[in-house]
Formats: C-alpha cells, sequence, structure tokens
C-alpha cells in the first residue's frame, strides 16, 4: 500500500512541474490524483481505527478470560487446603489424641505400620494379580492350564485377607497424622481409586461365575489391573505431594 501511495504522488509531482511550466498541461489529473489518495488514506485509516477497537475488545474478552482461568485453576490448587478447612476441628483432635501421638512418636511404631501395610498391599495386588491376568488371557508359565475359576476361590481369601489388614493398619496411620493426609491429593486420589476398584470387583462377581470368554470380564480385570497399579503409584507419592 505504501509503494502504491508513493508511485502515485511520484507521477503527481512530475505533472505539477510540468503543470508549472505548461499551465494547460495536467490541469486536472493532479487534483483528481490527491483528492483519490486523500480517499484512501481517510479509508485507510477508518479501517485502522476498527481494526484497533476490536483489538482492543478481543483483548479485554481475552484478559477477562485469562483471568477467570487464572482464579478457577488457583482455586483448583487450593481445594486440598479447603478440604482441610472442612472440618479442622475434627482432624486436629484426631491427631492430637493420646494414642494418634503415641503411633508418629513412638521410635518403632510407625515404621512397623508402613512395613506391614506394603505387606497387605502385596499380598492384595499378588493375589489380585493372577486371577486378573488368568481372565484377560494371558498363558504364561504354565498360568493358562489352570481353571479359572478354581484359582478365584484359592486367592480369592487372600485377596480380603490382604485388603483387610491394609486397610486397618492404613486407618492407623491416617490417624496418627489425619491433618496431613486429609490435605494431601495424593492420598484423596488413592481413596478414590480404591473405591472404584472395590465397586469394581463387586460388580464384577455379582455378575455370577467368572467367565474368561467374556468381553466385559476381560475389560473389568484389565481395569482392575490398571487402579491398582494407579493405587500402589499414588501410595508412594504421598510422601512427595
Amino acid at each position: 500500500m505504501a509503494g502504491g501511495f508513493g508511485w502515485a504522488l511520484l507521477k503527481a509531482s512530475v505533472a505539477c512541474v510540468v503543470h508549472a511550466e505548461l499551465p494547460f498541461a495536467f490541469e486536472k489529473p493532479v487534483s483528481k490524483t490527491i483528492a483519490e489518495l486523500h480517499t484512501r488514506m481517510a479509508a485507510t485509516r477508518s479501517r485502522h481505527c476498527r481494526e484497533g477497537q476490536l483489538e482492543q475488545r478481543t483483548r479485554f474478552k481475552r484478559g477477562h478470560i485469562a483471568d477467570a482461568t487464572d482464579v478457577y485453576v488457583e482455586q483448583l490448587l487450593d481445594s486440598r487446603f479447603r478440604l482441610t478447612a472442612l472440618n479442622p476441628a475434627i482432624t486436629l483432635a484426631l491427631q492430637n489424641w493420646p494414642f494418634a501421638v503415641w503411633l508418629r512418636s513412638a521410635p518403632l511404631v510407625y515404621p512397623t505400620l508402613e512395613s506391614l501395610h506394603i505387606i497387605a498391599i502385596a499380598i492384595t495386588f499378588g493375589s489380585l494379580w493372577i486371577v486378573d491376568l488368568r481372565l484377560i488371557g494371558v498363558r504364561l508359565f504354565g498360568l493358562g492350564s489352570i481353571d479359572v475359576r478354581a484359582l478365584a476361590t484359592a486367592t480369592l481369601p487372600w485377596t480380603l485377607l490382604g485388603f483387610t489388614l491394609a486397610a486397618m493398619v492404613g486407618s492407623l496411620m491416617f490417624l496418627s497424622r489425619a491433618s496431613d493426609f486429609i490435605g494431601n491429593s495424593a492420598f484423596l486420589l488413592k481413596m478414590l481409586l480404591l473405591f472404584t476398584a472395590g465397586t469394581n470387583a463387586a460388580i464384577l462377581h455379582s455378575r455370577g461365575p467368572l467367565n474368561p470368554a467374556s468381553l466385559v470380564t476381560r475389560g473389568q480385570a484389565l481395569f482392575s489391573l490398571l487402579l491398582w497399579i494407579a493405587i500402589i503409584v499414588c501410595g508412594r507419592w504421598i510422601a512427595y505431594v
């Protein structure tokens, strides 16, 4: 656009010089060129003004959206602290209970609880792992030759034993540091995953005898494996969040 204006002005200036020497030449083209340039400049200025106003409105809207997004993210990140504030008196009362103080302050008690919790999780996941792999259709190391119903019947008591032990020991660990755990996002996610895993297992066993040929059963078995892997990962991340 600037080149077009410059070329038009150059031609107009040449015409002006010629008109100054020869008044009868280029009487109207110069004035017509100046009028056209003025019209084009006015139109361009008007368009730029509209674009500038539109850009300002867009920036204004984007600023409001960004501010709202920042507020939402900040609230989401601070949700664990709001969860702590729901019932601070209850969590503090639990944590300051003499028995809870003893659990976390005695030299060997809390490390023993952690060890028992890991053993209980190993029993639970180990027994579930074998059954879920068999349901999915894995036949490695002779697993395919074992009847799935007999395998589930043999391992189910170990699964329940490990889960019960993990729940009891985990409750004691939570009691010792209630205020810390209730505000820990990894712990809250672990509890949600545990509830989901329990619901999935209840639905699986409520549908009757286990059938490895069923796609639904295979999907639930795979879902169970993924859930328990995520539960173990969240359990390890509790100390680092």
